[in-house]
């Protein structure tokens, strides 16, 4: 399908704008205290260049270290591109994946320009003429594209290997090259505000109005692309915005899971009622199909807590009916949400025994600390400190040089909780503890400058596409998985609870140690007897069980 361009249609001239913004470029510099300075050089090198040289890029400070290191024989990138606008839109991306440093000199050198000389010969042979990315179908072009990869004896798929999913086969580099480009350009392209946009990025949300999000995790985007027809779509935006400006109302991850279950919901009501344009006319009758079809769908993908899924599903749906009602959406059901969706729809989920909690036990806390060494060694502290404090994996990995705390002699981490927006969480920690952040923090100031690690993180990624943020929690989970002992980061948290609940009996403590907004919720987990402490009663009581033979 063709992408309709997504720019500003009081724009100067499109091409015009990449050719201005080609014309220079920002050089950065690191001073001796850390502070960055920045400086615009009225140079056209990129826009007037087709043949972009190492050399040149070790002229320009943030680049030099780099350049110095690199290893690789290709020093020249080639744009090599018929169409000169398809040349410039393609020089544009390459020009900003480097000044935002999210391409290394190392990759963007040798593998990505090798692929962009194949690419290019790709381009000229079936699209000559091309005026734009813009104009691409890019269905269709990347089909052609795999084809002609497979014509020249280019490896289109690859097999890799993981600790968790064994080998597994998929898309080699060369086939998602074409695809990585084209996406990039459209998103680099595109000038509107980030809320006019069909997807959204969190980070920009975040710089512009505040809206927070795990720094640990990589999904950035909220997509509504899928969801059709526009007028639906726009309403849909306009409800998830108005709930993420509320803060407190909605999280962006929750958001997420909003867009998934709304644009699957949207799909399968518009495919039984294609005219349509709105949901004024959605009766019971489309519910009663639709609740019928998510059971199969479910089903269908061995959910592995089904009852959950579908229950959550249909709440999301019900509030969102509900709300567009409430708020007088045009779009809005004329029959009542209470008539369409009947609480007896979601169904019933089974609920893990009173007292069962997911906790690693103590044998398998063992193995695990006899194994840490073998960890990485950045992951190890990791480890220690969601061990030994309760906190979330996500609040870990964004703790920063001022979370240590002395007063009186004694140690404590004082940090914000994201999750229950909690200011100034202070957890009390042992002497041990202590001495690891001491570590760590002193290594962070040494190594951080406001341009690599302006949050003063103390678990951070120095350069790369995550430079400036934490590592993730997708990378904790990869390395933990390597002991071959099946451990959930979150499990480190509940153990501590449960530990600390067992020691102290004092469930209140416990809330305020974990940073529970609610006292419920803190009670429903962990304020139950242990399985050692149900046996010690077991074994006092059962005297009064036994059975008197003689009687």
């Amino acid at each position: 399908m063709k992408r309709k361009r997504q720019i500003n249609i009081g724009e100067v001239n499109f091409h015009e704008r990449l050719k201005y913004e080609l014309s220079s470029y920002i050089e950065k510099t690191i001073q001796s205290d850390g502070s960055v300075t920045t400086k615009r050089v009225d140079n056209p090198y990129f826009l007037m260049n087709n043949n972009w040289n190492i050399k040149f890029l070790k002229s320009i400070p943030q680049f030099r270290k780099m350049a110095d290191n690199y290893k690789g024989k290709r020093r020249n990138v080639h744009f090599r591109i018929n169409s000169p606008t398809v040349n410039l839109e393609i020089k544009y991306v390459w020009y900003q994946k480097l000044f935002k440093e999210q391409w290394a000199l190392s990759s963007g050198f040798n593998q990505k320009a090798a692929l962009l000389t194949k690419l290019s010969i790709f381009l000229n042979e079936k699209y000559p003429y091309l005026p734009s990315l813009f104009d691409l179908d890019m269905e269709r072009a990347e089909r052609e594209w795999l084809f002609w990869l497979e014509q020249h004896g280019i490896p289109t798929t690859k097999t890799s290997k993981t600790t968790m999913f064994d080998e597994y086969t998929h898309k080699s580099p060369a086939a998602t090259y074409f695809r990585i480009i084209h996406s990039n350009f459209l998103v680099l392209a595109d000038s509107r505000n980030e809320w006019e946009k069909d997807r959204w990025d969190v980070r920009i949300l975040h710089s512009q109005y505040g809206i927070y999000y795990s720094k640990s995790l990589t999904a950035h985007f909220l997509d509504f692309t899928g969801i059709e027809p526009m007028k639906i779509r726009h309403s849909t935006k306009k409800y998830i915005k108005q709930r993420l400006m509320g803060r407190q109302d909605l999280s962006f991850a929750t958001a997420r899971v909003y867009s998934r279950t709304l644009t699957k919901f949207f799909s399968f009501i518009f495919s039984l009622e294609p005219t349509w344009n709105d949901l004024k006319g959605l009766k019971r009758s489309h519910m009663e199909l639709y609740i019928q079809w998510f059971h199969e769908d479910t089903k269908n993908k061995k959910i592995e807590n089904p009852e959950r899924y579908i229950s959550e599903g249909l709440k999301i749906i019900s509030k969102f009916l509900g709300d567009i009602q409430k708020y007088e959406y045009d779009i809005a059901p004329t029959t009542n949400v209470r008539l369409l969706i009947f609480p007896g729809d979601k169904p019933k989920v089974k609920k893990k025994p009173y007292g069962q909690i997911d906790y690693i036990p103590d044998f398998v806390l063992e193995q695990l600390f006899a194994h840490l060494n073998e960890l990485h060694k950045d992951i190890i502290p990791v480890v220690w400190v969601a061990f030994k404090t309760g906190l979330r994996i996500s609040d870990v990995l964004e703790l920063t040089t001022d979370c240590l705390v002395q007063l009186n002699g004694k140690y404590s981490i004082v940090t914000d909780i994201e999750k229950t927006f909690v200011q100034g969480h202070r957890i009390p920690i042992d002497e041990e503890l202590a001495k690891i952040l001491s570590v760590l923090i002193s290594n962070s100031k040494e190594n951080s400058t406001q341009d690599n690690n302006p949050e003063k993180y103390i678990f951070v990624r120095y350069q790369g596409i995550r430079k400036g943020k934490p590592y993730t929690q997708a990378w904790i989970r990869k390395h933990l998985n390597k002991t071959k002992i099946d451990i959930h980061p979150h499990l480190l948290r509940h153990t501590h609870a449960t530990i600390y609940y067992q020691e102290t009996k004092d469930i209140k403590q416990v809330q305020e140690r974990l940073g529970h907004a609610q006292i419920q919720t803190t009670m429903n987990l962990y304020l139950h007897p242990s399985d050692e402490d149900i046996r010690k009663d077991w074994e006092k009581a059962q005297y009064a069980f036994k059975i008197d033979e003689k009687s």
